[in-house]
């Protein structure tokens, strides 16, 4: 298989990973964790690692393919500074995990990613309905993160209660 092909079958397993880990995450913060605390812990980090390395990775690594994957011209210089921002917050949460920052950073590591996603799905909206890009993921990440966000912030409410 050429490099190419490979980018090509990566970037599709991407859109797999992705909510497989999430449910990998959800299984094991209700597993080990007792106390909503707890469970966010798990949650919340694991989460902004999970998406937030992948995109960078894809960003990085895949680059044309995982733009035209979107429906979007490719543009290195620029994404590849969305990927080492998103690469930013991967790594700001596993030095919160590593260096024992505790609750307070953890949601503030996930409030980010979050508001990430909810601008970036807003974009992918747009970018369907206005552009005419009808690729089917501008459709789903504006979906699969409006359940991201209502999922995780009652949990975020009560954690911070």
């Amino acid at each position: 298989m050429n490099k190419l092909a490979v980018k090509v079958v990566t970037a599709k397993a991407m859109e797999y990973v992705r909510p497989v880990g999430i449910g990998v995450l959800i299984f094991v913060s209700k597993y080990f964790g007792g106390t909503a605390a707890e469970e966010f812990t798990i949650i919340g980090p694991g989460l902004v690692i999970l998406m937030c390395g992948t995109i960078s990775f894809e960003g990085l690594y895949l680059g044309a393919v995982g733009s035209e994957k979107l429906g979007y011209t490719p543009n290195k210089g620029y994404q590849r500074q969305c990927a080492l921002y998103s690469l930013a917050i991967a790594l700001t949460a596993v030095l919160a995990l590593v260096f024992k920052w505790g609750t307070h950073a953890y949601v503030t590591v996930t409030v980010t990613m979050l508001l990430f996603f909810l601008l970036s799905g807003s974009n992918h909206l747009y970018t369907a309905l206005k552009e005419g890009n009808k690729s089917k993921t501008n459709f789903l990440r504006p979906i699969l993160s409006a359940i991201l966000i209502i999922y995780l912030v009652p949990m975020i409410l009560k954690v911070l209660k």
